[in-house]
């Protein structure tokens, strides 16, 4: 303003290179602040990206089992799509235009002082804005809804078919897979396309908004000149106010259209950290004592959802150290929920499970699990070698230990013939050239591979040869006393060497006792089943 006042009337060089001095101070002031400034916003988004994104992470590996095996990859995965658009929008320009917000009131105090009612021009383009906000937000709303819909179906649909490509292809139905994407991606595109133009619209408004701003301030202005109620200088100063008060103010108006979606983020993610995990920093009973292999239910009920028909119900039984229990029953018994009890993957809803005679609710899963041998139905692997794979239950297993646990389940001789033997990588598309059989094997001797005095086999051979079953019956046999080995089969040779046998039916326990007890009960279609097993010295493939 001093500028466009006195420099056009006085030739006074001096004045103007103070003036000069002072604009450059000015400039490299903004300067160095918005560099400070930027420097400061990527440290925070840094910062953020690191020790909220490590805890999201942390939390979604240790989420009980019931709020993970009932969500689908792509749902699991938009958690931490989530959580990166919380942190895009605090480390980008949107949350810095935000901070600017509050200096609008002090700029306009400042055009106050220097042009007097000029100031109700942008006043009432904050009114503008604040209608356009009114009116645009529920409609803004409603499309980034559709569009997070269309999304996540889309999403969720490519994930599933690229985890059955194979299946896709064996059943000859890529044509109906590609129709089925077509449709989803239509719809999205759809959806976004009209987001799109909701977000032209309120673009070309809010610019065509601002440029009538500017052009009323200098109309306002003119006529404070001409009226001798402002100087040029004021008018100059009043013109550029506005265009910094109106920038600013565009730029908040476009995030507050964003802030449902992130505002969407925030609670996803604020819901996570809400969420019971089961690590925390303080266990209620650390397994400090040895643990021994004693389990005990008593009357133990659960399932799965609150639509679902109970997967056990008033389920009691007791193993001592040392002894072997076979689960028999038919597929859908509950055979498998309880190895996943015993390992505190799910919790009761009533009932009680004990191990080593203390109430499983006062340990730690996680600490339960390190102390427990668990070969499950289905053997997963990692990507890396068959001796990495296997030391995951053992870290600081010898590689004469590594050995040895693989001939305890009749893997050995399968893992030397291979060109590379221990150091053989497993866990990507090489997989798919080995025999189930063979995984099922190292998947046994990763069990074995702890030392547990609790080994939990959950069908851990199908249809064993002769030579098979004899191997894990010798296991079997060379673990009873040390470990309690509770098995869950339906092979009639496996029952006949246990010293308990619980028979599972539709949830309840049918028939539990000592194995003569309960093979004298069992129905007669399996005591023929039996006869032959024993005729045959154990070769019989089960019920």
């Amino acid at each position: 303003m001093t500028i466009y006042d006195q420099m056009p009337f006085f030739d006074n060089n001096t004045t103007l290179a103070y003036i000069v001095i002072g604009v450059m101070v000015f400039i490299l002031s903004d300067f160095g602040l918005r560099i400070i400034r930027s420097g400061m916003m990527s440290f925070i988004g840094a910062r953020l990206g690191n020790i909220v994104g490590n805890e999201v992470f942390r939390r979604i590996l240790y989420l009980p089992s019931s709020f993970t095996e009932s969500a689908s990859i792509g749902s699991q995965a938009s958690r931490i799509k989530d959580f990166d658009s919380v942190r895009d929008f605090f480390s980008g320009q949107a949350f810095t235009s935000l901070l600017e917000r509050p200096f609008i009131l002090l700029l306009l105090l400042v055009m106050w002082i220097l042009g007097g009612p000029v100031v109700l021009v942008p006043i009432a383009a904050i009114v503008g804005f604040a209608s356009l906000a009114a009116i645009y937000m529920p409609l803004v709303k409603k499309a980034n809804a559709a569009v997070a819909e269309s999304g996540a179906a889309r999403q969720e649909l490519v994930m599933e078919i690229l985890t059955k490509i194979r299946a896709i292809k064996l059943t000859s139905t890529p044509g109906i897979w590609e129709k089925r994407y077509r449709q989803h991606s239509a719809e999205c595109v759809a959806e976004t396309y009209k987001a799109s133009q909701l977000a032209s619209q309120i673009n070309i408004i809010t610019n065509t908004l601002i440029m009538a701003a500017g052009v009323a301030t200098m109309a306002v202005s003119v006529t404070g000149v001409l009226a001798g109620n402002m100087t040029m200088g004021g008018l100059v100063a009043s013109m550029i106010l506005v265009w910094r008060i109106l920038a600013p103010l565009r730029s908040a108006f476009v995030v507050m259209l964003q802030v449902e979606r992130i505002n969407k983020s925030v609670k996803q993610v604020d819901r996570l950290m809400d969420l019971d995990i089961e690590q925390h920093s303080e266990s209620l009973l650390m397994l400090n004592r040895k643990m021994r292999g004693d389990v005990d239910f008593s009357q133990v009920s659960i399932r799965y959802s609150c639509d679902a028909h109970p997967a056990l119900l008033g389920v009691s039984f007791e193993v001592n150290h040392g002894e072997v229990l076979a689960i028999a029953g038919h597929d859908g018994s509950g055979k498998s929920t309880i190895l996943k009890l015993i390992m505190g993957l799910y919790r009761p809803q009533a009932g009680r499970i004990a191990l080593s005679k203390t109430s499983i609710r006062q340990m730690d899963p996680l600490q339960i699990r390190r102390a427990i041998g668990y070969s499950p139905q289905e053997a997963q692997f990692f990507y890396g070698t068959i001796a990495q794979n296997l030391r995951l239950a053992n870290p600081v297993a010898t590689d004469a230990e590594l050995r040895k646990a693989c001939s305890e389940a009749g893997a050995l001789e399968d893992v030397e013939a291979l060109p590379e033997g221990f150091s053989t990588r497993i866990g990507d598309y090489r997989m798919k050239q080995m025999s189930q059989k063979f995984l099922k094997k190292l998947n046994l001797s990763r069990a074995l591979l702890k030392r547990s005095p609790l080994l939990l086999f959950d069908e851990v051979l199908e249809r064993p040869s002769l030579a098979e079953s004899d191997l894990f019956i010798k296991l079997i046999n060379s673990k009873r006393g040390k470990s309690t080995i509770i098995i869950v089969t339906n092979q009639c040779h496996y029952l006949q060497v246990a010293d308990k046998i619980l028979w599972m039916e539709k949830g309840r326990a049918k028939l539990f006792g000592p194995t003569e007890q309960v093979l004298s009960r069992l129905p007669e279609e399996y005591k023929s089943c039996l006869s032959d097993s024993i005729s045959s010295k154990g070769y019989c493939y089960g019920f």
